[in-house]
């Protein structure tokens, strides 16, 4: 008989050798088919991330991290997937960067008291955005990002002095 748990090892062995884009686009289009005959299954979700990731194409991995915390029970497990899905879009780079900084305040609000480094995130991925101030009040911006963590972080936090300092070099460049 035909043994599943072989094959799908054999298919994640080779996608994990392969460095080929188009080849690693042939993969991911199997994991399609497999998310269809496996909807439930948050490994083959996970690794279609994962391979998205590989192949450079990190809104896509982005969206599979994100359809894998839908499908998490545990909330610890829920977070780490939005984390991975904020943090393939911060890695994507210029175009990705304000759905990152969305992503990271989706992360923090998940649970605030323990994910404060999701806010850090934000107002790094929107100073990377040049969002430096709001287009309009209430949009989220670099500036106020950063004061909100400044105000949350404890004091010993490793990231406080990297907010405090972007904030200061945003001021400055605004002349401000």
């Amino acid at each position: 008989g035909f043994d599943f748990g072989e094959f799908y090892g054999q298919l994640r062995a080779a996608w994990e050798l392969e460095d080929g884009r188009a080849a690693l686009g042939r993969y991911a289009a199997l994991y399609r088919d497999l998310s269809r005959l496996y909807p439930g299954s948050t490994a083959y979700v996970l690794d279609h991330a994962r391979l998205w990731i590989k192949a450079g194409e990190h809104a896509k991995a982005a969206d599979r991290y994100l359809a894998a915390s839908a499908l998490l029970a545990d909330p610890a497990e829920r977070q780490r997937a939005v984390w991975e899905a904020a943090e393939s879009c911060f890695k994507g780079g210029a175009d990705l960067y304000p759905r990152a900084a969305g992503l990271f305040r989706r992360y923090f609000e998940l649970e605030p008291a323990a994910n404060g480094e999701g806010l850090f995130w934000q107002g790094e991925s929107l100073r990377l955005a040049r969002c430096y101030r709001g287009p309009r009040r209430g949009d989220p911006d670099a500036l106020s990002v950063f004061a909100e963590f400044i105000v949350r972080a404890k004091p010993a936090d490793p990231l406080l002095a990297r907010a405090l300092l972007s904030r200061g070099r945003m001021f400055a460049e605004l002349g401000m």
